[in-house]
């Protein structure tokens, strides 16, 4: 399964990289496709993780907000 979140706080490529391998260290993700331009991350997933999981990948003061999309 695929969703697709907005994410914010990301201002450089080095942040989108700092995130893609975030995301990727999950141990339900497959895939995470970052667009800096966007300010959006699709996931590939095993299972349905919820976003307050995400989030917390980035710990509690993390300059980055995961929000997903509508479908």
């Amino acid at each position: 399964m695929t969703h697709t979140y907005s994410i914010t706080g990301m201002t450089c490529s080095g942040c989108a990289s700092k995130v893609k391998s975030k995301f990727e260290k999950h141990q339900d993700v497959i895939l995470a496709e970052i667009s800096l331009e966007q300010n959006e991350v699709e996931i590939s997933m095993n299972k349905h993780i919820p976003t307050v999981a995400l989030q917390q990948l980035f710990g509690i003061d993390s300059k980055y907000n995961i929000i997903e999309k509508e479908s």
